[in-house]
């Protein structure tokens, strides 16, 4: 009798093959299914543009939500739609090609109002395969560096300091690299530690080998030097593979949650004392 059995190497290059197949086919039918979608929003936005009652100088309320429960849709799909053509009124970007995206991504991006700050985010979505939540901390990070203007009319820098203690560690500094990176030994629980390299959120210092690198990098050194540790609100890593972070110390506080409500805040120092610029999360 014939045996018809597969050998174990020609099974596994079947199944390779197969699965290679299912996967392509399952990622081009999401991308197919994106672009339907967003198309169709982009489609929805310009049609109501010519509207007068979606001018935000009016009273579309009324206007929206009739129409809403007529097409048997949300009505915030629609202000949503109109938002999505606003911000791209010459046509959705295929360069980067917006539709790798999905359409809850492009909703985060919407909350970026400037058109070139947008634009960069999405390209480096694009690139790197961004889900919608590492979009919306990335656009979290970005509003949370705002301008302000000081008692003098000039610009001051601030940033705005987190409430929420989710992802909030105890680290123990080991080195300051520069103004605005350290090697931390991190407190996961359980008598677990663990050593990051962290990257301060939201700012960015001169090059270590400038004075004024120098000078920021010492700066960081002395306002830890007897500090037993610090408390690092963590964001995601960047391209570098470092971990974002605010971080607060204070040597008088012993309580994680005192030293994050109340302590210093390092990132906000560096800037008030001239040693860093703001910057868009991620870039260098």
């Amino acid at each position: 009798m014939k045996n018809n059995a597969l050998k174990t190497s020609d099974y596994q290059q079947l199944y390779s093959e197969l699965s290679r197949i299912i996967d392509e086919g399952r990622l081009r039918t999401i991308q197919v299914v994106n672009e339907l979608i967003i198309n169709t929003y982009w489609k929805i936005g310009e049609r109501l543009s010519k509207e007068e009652f979606a001018s935000p100088r009016r009273d579309s309320s009324r206007y929206m939500h009739k129409l809403a429960a007529d097409l048997e849709v949300d009505a915030s799909a629609l202000y949503r739609a109109v938002r999505f053509f606003n911000a791209y009124p010459e046509g959705i970007p295929t360069r980067p090609n917006a539709s790798l995206l999905s359409w809850s991504s492009h909703v985060e991006l919407l909350a970026v109002k400037d058109p070139k700050e947008r634009l960069e985010i999405l390209e480096r979505a694009v690139e790197g395969g961004w889900t919608r939540n590492i979009i919306r901390s990335e656009v979290r990070t970005l509003k949370s560096s705002e301008k302000q203007v000081g008692p003098d009319g000039s610009q001051a820098t601030h940033l705005v300091r987190p409430r929420e203690d989710l992802h909030n560690y105890v680290g123990i500094v080991e080195r300051v690299i520069d103004g605005n990176t350290l090697v931390v030994r991190i407190d996961l629980g359980f008598n677990v530690w663990r050593v990051e390299h962290i990257r301060l959120q939201g700012i960015d210092t001169a090059e270590i080998g400038t004075p004024q690198g120098k000078q920021a990098k010492q700066f960081v050194v002395d306002v830890l030097d007897e500090v037993p540790f610090v408390v690092l609100h963590t964001y995601k890593t960047d391209k570098y593979a470092r971990y974002v972070a605010d971080l607060f110390y204070d040597g008088s506080l012993k309580k994680k949650e005192q030293v994050f409500n109340r302590g210093n805040f390092l990132n906000q120092q560096l800037l008030d004392q001239g040693l860093a610029k703001t910057m868009l999360f991620g870039k260098k």
